[in-house]
């Protein structure tokens, strides 16, 4: 029998420019089922825009959600849980 153990956390980064919605993962990027966080910040002003937590990620309407107006340039960050098999 084998258990699992959570290892640590990996964050794949995408920066986009000229957007006017949240972003997801892309080509070469992780499985979007994977992220279990995500968090948009404004490259423009420096601030967060938005935290989501896993929940917020599996509802299909909140995936590509619209930006504040103004903001265009964005940076992406998805955080993944990374697991380990454990023998037993």
């Amino acid at each position: 029998m084998t258990g699992l153990s959570t290892s640590g956390v990996d964050i794949w980064i995408r920066e986009d420019h000229g957007v006017s919605t949240c972003q997801g993962t892309k080509r070469g990027g992780p499985s979007w089922d994977l992220a279990c966080q995500r968090k948009t910040f404004d490259l423009d002003t420096g601030m967060w825009l938005k935290i989501d937590d896993e929940a917020t990620l599996r509802d299909p309407s909140q995936v590509n959600r619209e930006l504040p107006p103004d903001a265009k340039n964005i940076r992406t960050e998805l955080y993944m849980a990374v697991f380990e098999i454990l023998p037993q």
